[in-house]
């Protein structure tokens, strides 16, 4: 197309060295292709403007979305992983990044094309894709239940610790006892991170600058045999969860410090790639054979010794990427070392509005009426206990339609209703918009040993004036947090603690 490709932008769009395609936004007709896109297809500059879309496209592979983003002007740019196929016939994976516009009164789409050929084939990224998939749902799972019984353990321990009357050495124990349940805790929120069922908040950073600002932390953990290099060279922004991108890069680090026992070098690189972002964290260590890589994000599978490790390093690093809309993936051989990618889609810069912190809330006590609703007796039992002794009234149910009963029969306003969020029959988000039609400026915290983030997908925690705490929690935690609520003023902004 003359219009497209004439000109400073047409310059542009043939020496750019991806291959980058134009297209009718109704026919799918090839109306522009690059040099790039000509040598990587087998094709002439002329025979590619007479191809439909479908001939370049393998037909018996359905395309895998991977990110999908708004841009400023109104479209959308959407990134696919596909399988292509050459004049040859031969099939070639594909990450390929389309954004739909106008070119004066007509509706195009371009496509930008990066090949994936040193990846593994598109069926097995599949199968991969789709294991690791019902893992992360095993693995939230048993998160779940296992925060509802650390949300009991500490609870309780929190309750026997204030208690006046425990003697010294078995206050110790507790300690002792709370201690290894924040442990516990902590392993958890790894599996969390893999099942993408962990809290993430996203915001816009400079990934350059975190790296550099982590760099003193790494040179502490680096053997003075293992030698940092840095090439930072990408440019556009990403957003990504400061903290929890941190934790990936830590977790990689010191995997890469286990595979070179004997020092070499460790290589911290960055890049602009396309629309994204590239991270790469490589090591010359002694790399991984096929079998291991083929197990390498699966939780509780460790490449160490019995004792070395909890095997969940790499499975939290697929599923903390991934949470923040970001790729993985991983090279290495037997002597090679490993290079570990991460992409992330460009951001488009913002600016950050600074908001004075919020004021300390006030003694934590009250007369409030607070409606408890949990369905695992050992984690409503301390909760109920602990709010009763500071002087509130509580109702308690342990299910919703237990729940409704209780108000039905209660006869008078209620402030407050703690529910949990995923329970049988009738699930928390569905009683509050219930009790709602009868109180509706009631306040609602809800507990989750699930995310904000994965509730709201499964339709869970969507109800103005609601706020979020995470299980597990200690009652100190819970009872600042029912105080501050019930001491702000009432918003129809949902609000996650």
């Amino acid at each position: 197309m003359e219009s497209f490709t004439a000109g400073v932008d047409g310059l542009l769009f043939n020496a750019s060295p991806l291959p980058t395609i134009v297209v009718d936004g109704d026919s799918r007709e090839v109306i522009a292709a690059n040099e790039a896109a000509a040598e990587r297809y087998g094709y002439s500059s002329e025979q590619m403007v007479s191809l439909q879309l479908a001939d370049l496209v393998d037909p018996e592979s359905p395309a895998r979305p991977i990110a999908s983003r708004e841009l400023s002007s109104g479209e959308t740019m959407v990134v696919e992983l596909q399988r292509h196929r050459r004049k040859d016939g031969t099939v070639f994976p594909v990450h390929c990044a389309s954004r739909e516009f106008l070119l004066g009164d007509r509706r195009v789409v371009m496509l930008v094309i990066t090949e994936l050929s040193e990846l593994r084939p598109v069926e097995a990224e599949q199968r991969f894709v789709e294991k690791m998939e019902a893992m992360s749902r095993l693995g939230g799972g048993i998160a779940h239940s296992f925060n509802n019984l650390m949300t009991a353990i500490l609870a309780t321990t929190d309750l026997a610790l204030a208690s006046a009357e425990i003697p010294q050495p078995i206050r110790e124990d507790l300690q002792s006892i709370r201690d290894a349940g924040q442990r516990a805790a902590a392993i958890t929120r790894q599996l969390m991170a893999f099942s993408g069922s962990q809290s993430v908040t996203l915001r816009q950073t400079d990934i350059n600058q975190l790296l550099e600002q982590l760099t003193p932390l790494l040179q502490h953990v680096l053997p003075t045999d293992v030698t940092l290099l840095k090439q930072l060279r990408a440019t556009a922004m990403v957003e990504i969860d400061p903290a929890r991108f941190e934790q990936v890069i830590l977790n990689l680090v010191m995997n890469a410090v286990d595979a070179m026992p004997n020092g070499g070098v460790l290589t911290l690189s960055t890049d602009d790639l396309n629309a994204f972002v590239s991270i790469i964290v490589a090591d010359s260590g002694s790399g991984m054979d096929e079998i291991t890589l083929a197990r390498l994000f699966e939780p509780f599978h460790s490449t160490k010794g019995p004792g070395s490790g909890r095997g969940l390093g790499l499975a939290s690093v697929y599923g903390s990427v991934r949470q923040m809309n970001g790729s993985t993936d991983i090279e290495s051989g037997l002597g090679k070392g490993t290079r570990v990618r991460m992409f992330f889609p460009q951001a488009i810069p913002t600016v950050d509005l600074e908001f004075p912190p919020p004021a300390a809330s006030r003694v934590v006590t009250g007369g409030e009426v607070v409606l408890v609703v949990e369905d695992e007796p050992s984690v409503r039992a301390p909760i109920i206990r602990t709010l009763r002794n500071l002087g509130y009234f509580v109702l308690e149910a342990d299910n919703g339609e237990h729940a409704l009963r209780v108000m039905q029969e209660h006869h008078a306003p209620v402030h407050l209703v703690i529910s949990d969020v995923m329970m049988p029959e009738m699930d928390g988000t569905e009683l509050v918009t219930l009790l709602r039609g009868w109180y509706p400026r009631m306040r609602v915290l809800f507990i989750s040993g699930y995310s904000p983030q994965y509730l709201e997908g499964q339709g869970g925690t969507k109800v103005h004036g609601s706020h979020f705490l995470a299980k597990p929690f200690g009652l100190d935690v819970l009872t600042r947090r029912v105080r501050e609520i019930l001491d702000s003023e009432w918003t129809e902004e949902s609000t996650p603690g």
